[in-house]
Order: structure tokens, then C-alpha cells, then sequence
């Protein structure tokens, strides 16, 4: 019975503290005019024709020099273009799921490498910048874990062994 109230007293004071009105977040906004920009510059852009259709992306990514579109619903989903010489270098891809196929991917912003999250079988797929833009066949790296899912699985154990390992009175279970 004492756990009982011990556990309702905690839930009520845990509501208390998470609906109170935190100050210290609205000292945080960083506010500006336009009069703060001291140096202004005008942008022109230019039109690129290519020498094939672009058809209808659903996501852009810039690598380097190279544009690459996703067209799902086309037979191989991307489709690369390189700026310079407004050339189309090829396509890669294909929808399905086999083991060098897709189904609903999806960019993720990394500097370094080309990474693609398949939503559908949630699996992250990693490639070399120059590997991706080549026109070879191209082979995912292996992921250190096979799906998402099993990558948060995995953080998800770290952090409880961690928490588990130390020998902390507060942890209530």
C-alpha cells in the first residue's frame, strides 16, 4: 500500500514539474533586424538545361558537383546529374525489395557520404560520394546495424547498462 502512494505522490509531482512555466527557455531566442546585416548582396540564378528530363523529384541532394534527384515511381529511383557538363552520369536503384533495391527512400544529411533510409524496411543504406556518382553498380556499405530499429535497440542497451552497472539508490525499480 506504501508503494502505492509513494508511486501517486511521484506522479504528482512529476505532472507539477513538467507543466510549470520555464523562463529560462525564452532567454534563449536570439532575435534579429534586417538592419543587423551590415553587408548586402544581391543573388542571381541561372537556368541549367540538361541533355535528359529531370521528370518530377520528390527529393534533391547536391554532392559535390553532382545533382541527384529521387523520382519514385520511375523504374530505377535515382537519377544523377552532373553540373558541369549538364550531363546525365546514370541511374541506380530500382524499387523493390531484393537486396540492392528500395522501396520508399529517403535522404539524410551527411557531409561525408550518401546515406538513404528505406522508410519501408527500415534500413539505412551508406555510400562513398564518388562511388554513389559513378556510373558502376553501386554496393551499400554494410551497415553496422541492419535497421534503424535495431540501431536504437542497440543505443537503448548501452545506455541501460550504463545506468544499471552504477550502483544508484534512486532508481525505483
Amino acid at each position: 500500500m506504501k508503494k502505492y502512494i509513494i508511486l501517486h505522490l511521484s506522479l504528482i509531482l512529476l505532472v507539477f514539474i513538467a507543466c510549470t512555466d520555464d523562463q529560462k527557455q525564452d532567454d534563449k531566442n536570439i532575435t534579429f533586424q534586417r538592419s543587423d546585416f551590415k553587408v548586402r548582396k544581391s543573388l542571381s540564378g541561372k537556368t541549367i538545361e540538361f541533355d535528359s528530363l529531370i521528370l518530377r523529384p520528390s527529393q534533391i541532394q547536391l554532392f559535390d558537383s553532382f545533382l541527384v534527384t529521387c523520382n519514385q515511381g520511375a523504374e530505377k529511383q535515382f537519377h544523377i546529374f552532373n553540373l558541369n557538363t549538364a550531363h546525365k552520369e546514370g541511374e541506380c536503384i530500382p524499387v523493390g525489395q531484393g537486396p540492392k533495391e528500395m522501396m520508399t527512400p529517403c535522404f539524410v544529411n551527411r557531409n561525408d557520404s550518401v546515406v538513404i533510409f528505406d522508410m519501408m524496411t527500415s534500413t539505412i543504406f551508406t555510400y562513398s560520394i564518388p562511388e554513389f556518382t559513378s556510373g558502376k553498380e553501386r554496393q551499400p556499405y554494410l551497415p553496422r546495424y541492419k535497421t534503424a530499429m535495431e540501431q536504437y535497440s542497440k543505443l537503448g542497451q548501452r545506455v541501460l547498462r550504463r545506468i544499471l552497472s552504477r550502483d544508484e539508490s534512486w532508481i525505483p525499480f
